[in-house]
């Protein structure tokens, strides 16, 4: 039976210090049996969110399909295995949209995380509503704690 997977894309947003707040503040709270609990962030903070996920796992946001070569601004499969990330979001809409990524692209990304053992978080079979849903509930309980205790 598959694992089911709660996963969260931070987009580009949350700085080094607020990625590692919320790690630090919801990571105990997850599930430690029967879900996947997975945070996809900015490549420039995966290490410190690796660093400090103990059952939270950590997914890059993209990766390019070549293992090195001239391409600024990208991350390699090599980069990722490296920094010690075990997921990647491929074929995400806006990478579609904005980047004009074709299932040629998406196909080449997929073979190169098999690869190098990189789980995939593909978009196309996620339950949206459902995912925006449960994480923002869980991000709710943590702002509503967090501002309880400061409180006292």
């Amino acid at each position: 039976m598959r694992r089911p997977i709660l996963a969260g894309n931070w987009k580009m947003n949350k700085t080094r210090d607020e990625a590692i707040h919320f790690v630090l503040g919801v990571d105990y709270k997850l599930p430690k049996n029967g879900v996947d609990c997975i945070i996809c962030a900015p490549a420039i903070i995966l290490r410190d969110i690796v660093k400090r996920a103990d059952i939270l796992q950590v997914g890059a946001q993209n990766m390019n399909e070549n293992d090195k070569g001239a391409y600024t601004g990208e991350i390699s499969p090599i980069m990722l295995k490296d920094t010690g990330v075990k997921y990647v979001i491929i074929g995400h809409s806006e990478r579609r949209q904005y980047y004009n990524e074709t299932d040629s692209i998406v196909n080449a990304k997929i073979k190169k995380a098999l690869e190098y053992d990189l789980n995939m978080v593909s978009l196309a079979y996620l339950d949206f509503i459902f995912l925006y849903s449960v994480l923002n509930l869980i991000i709710s309980e943590y702002l509503y704690i967090e501002s309880f205790l400061t409180s006292l």
